[in-house]
């Protein structure tokens, strides 16, 4: 993966931001996230990583190798990065029937360094990819594609999202890695989208009550802190 090639279809400002991350595979493009700068006097930056017209969705959980029947279903997943340092997991909701949900890993009220604070590049998201999502719509000016795949021979690859000034020159790399870097998000802020191969090939998780075991393969967003950077296994 090392030396990949990104075309950028578009030089967008940061105001309104919004970009499509793709990459190119055998068979076509491959949807990896929805990246959105929803600040109007602030900046307040979010990822999404479902696609509605790929008939995907999210199930927010807490612990593993165990449902609880206390998980979250949504058909959006995203995490969300605000002015103020907050971190968020977000299933939202458009339904009048059900409330939007927020999870913060980190503890209620806990937050990171302020998006105006950042000094160095800041891990806060790591999204693990066990099953590629096809993209089916037309290639517009929001959209970055990765002209090399970040598919790893077909295995599945982590992403991790890290946000840092302008300024910097990305972080080293371990060898096999590949990054897209996605510049001005924010005020003074660039996004870093690091690409690694991953152990991860599923996990079996056990039922509520009956506590019979399924074998689960599905993709994984996570909240991660500064410098720790462990895909699931």
């Amino acid at each position: 993966m090392g030396g990949a090639e990104f075309r950028l279809f578009a030089n967008m400002s940061r105001a309104g931001l919004k970009r499509v991350v793709l990459w190119q595979g055998p068979s076509g493009f491959y949807f990896l996230c929805r990246i959105l700068n929803i600040g109007r006097s602030t900046d307040e930056l979010k990822i999404i990583v479902t696609d509605s017209d790929s008939a995907t969705g999210a199930m927010y959980t807490e612990g593993k190798g165990r449902f609880t029947s206390a998980e979250l279903v949504s058909l959006q997943a995203e995490v969300s990065y605000h002015s103020d340092g907050t971190v968020l997991l977000k299933m939202p909701s458009y339904s009048q029937r059900t409330a939007t949900e927020y999870r913060n890993p980190s503890g209620p009220g806990v937050r990171r360094v302020p998006l105006r604070d950042i000094r160095d590049w800041e891990p806060f998201a790591r999204y693990t990819v066990a099953r590629a999502v096809r993209y089916t719509r037309a290639l517009d000016a929001s959209v970055v594609v990765a002209e090399t795949a970040p598919t790893f021979g077909g295995a599945p690859f982590a992403c991790t999202f890290s946000l840092g000034p302008t300024s910097l020159d990305e972080p080293a790399a371990a060898a096999g890695s590949a990054d897209l870097r996605v510049r001005g998000v924010a005020q003074g802020l660039d996004l870093l989208l690091r690409f690694e191969a991953s152990s991860y090939r599923g996990e079996v998780v056990r039922l509520p009550n009956t506590g019979k075991p399924i074998f689960v393969c599905n993709n994984v967003l996570q909240i991660v802190e500064r410098r720790i950077v462990a895909s699931p296994s």
